[in-house]
């Protein structure tokens, strides 16, 4: 056998192994209690739901220490039940939903900061060379995605008009609120815990599967799967250029053409 045909198989069967001890520990646990969580919520049990993402905030928390078995990729995806914990439960300050993301999104940036900073979780990437040569083919694709994803959801905007205060207002939200929170949690940390644990493929599925569930406020089955879609688009594109402030800006413009410009201008490009 070829030492290439031999790494392959080597390759295969540690992938193989990895994915049954996954399923074997408590992070499965977590993971199937925060996807029927959100089963929950698509089908419109609020209380269900909460209570579905708590037993998985539970099993990351305490299963490690009943198990002995501290791993870096239950203390990175205990940051997916506690957003939507969050989201859900978190009274509603100012009725304006433009103004009331903050507060959901910003309560989880300490946590982020926990994990990230602890010592056996991977480096987040940054590149930002690679971020600046990229910067407006990134914008232009986050532009071509809100189209899509509008003709999908079609979602009513998030200010009634785009003055500059809005605009400004609508971008620092959407970029540095939305979409940053979300790369450094599905990207930044859950996506490269997963990967060393179960390997690159089933990682990146495992990650965007979750991505994906996590709009199933939405109710819509089209929604969920484009969504997960995207967050695969991504995945790659974190791989490839190991920089979130990549993915940050495709997917903030993604969010800002989604929530204000379409809704409001109607489309800029002939894919809607």
């Amino acid at each position: 056998m070829r030492r290439d045909d031999i790494l392959r198989d080597v390759r295969t069967k540690l992938s193989k192994q990895s994915v049954i001890n996954l399923l074997s520990s408590p992070l499965a646990f977590a993971v199937v209690a925060a996807g029927a969580g959100e089963w929950l919520l698509y089908t419109d049990r609020i209380t269900y739901a909460l209570w579905g993402h708590f037993l998985a905030l539970f099993a990351c928390l305490f299963a490690p220490l009943l198990v002995d078995d501290d791993d870096p990729a239950i203390r990175s995806f205990v940051l997916v039940p506690l957003f939507r914990l969050v989201n859900l439960g978190m009274p509603v300050f100012v009725a304006d939903t433009l103004y009331w993301l903050p507060l959901v999104y910003g309560s989880l940036y300490p946590g982020i900061y926990v994990l990230a900073t602890a010592e056996d979780t991977p480096t987040l990437g940054w590149n930002v060379r690679v971020a600046a040569a990229f910067l407006l083919p990134s914008v232009f694709l986050g532009g071509v995605l809100g189209h899509v994803e509008y003709a999908l959801l079609e979602p009513t905007p998030l200010v009634a008009t785009l003055t500059p205060t809005n605009a400004v207002a609508v971008a620092v939200v959407m970029v540095g609120f939305v979409a940053l929170v979300e790369e450094l949690v599905f990207r930044g940390l859950v996506q490269p815990t997963l990967v060393h644990r179960i390997g690159t493929w089933p990682g990146l599925a495992v990650t965007n599967l979750l991505f994906g569930a996590m709009h199933s406020a939405y109710a819509s089955p089209s929604t969920i799967a484009f969504a997960a879609g995207l967050g695969l688009v991504f995945s790659l594109v974190y791989e490839a250029t190991e920089s979130l402030l990549v993915t940050t800006a495709i997917h903030g413009t993604s969010n800002v053409f989604l929530f204000a410009i379409v809704p409001l201008y109607g489309p800029l490009l002939p894919v809607v």
